[in-house]
């Protein structure tokens, strides 16, 4: 499919000619992935046309407030809570934390509170 750019639709004999593009993510460095066999080779180099690093949210710690604020603002139009702001102290706490789990993590401590 990636290759081909083409598709056949289950239940269908037609094959369809598609444009798309691919965003893929991973937790670890997809080299040692590969090296270690848990990412085929050629998967790989079909996937990588252009590679971004992101360091985690613990090596981040100047975006955590800016980000606290963007899902306390998602959340609270979803939610229809007045809640505008977050306190010096939560603030200190969110930008202490380690956050193992990441922004998705953060975005869920700030989702449920």
């Amino acid at each position: 499919m990636i290759q081909e750019q083409k598709v056949t639709r289950i239940g269908e004999s037609k094959e369809r000619t598609i444009d798309v593009r691919l965003l893929a993510t991973m937790n670890e460095d997809p080299i040692d992935a590969v090296s270690d066999g848990r990412l085929r080779k050629d998967l790989f180099y079909r996937l990588s046309v252009v590679s971004l690093f992101i360091p985690s949210l613990k090596e981040r710690k100047d975006d955590i407030i800016p980000l606290s604020s963007f899902f306390l603002q998602k959340y609270r139009e979803r939610f229809n809570v007045s809640m505008h702001t977050l306190s010096r102290e939560v603030m200190e706490s969110l930008r202490d934390y380690h956050w193992p789990g990441n922004v998705r993590e953060l975005e869920h401590v700030i989702e449920g509170h």
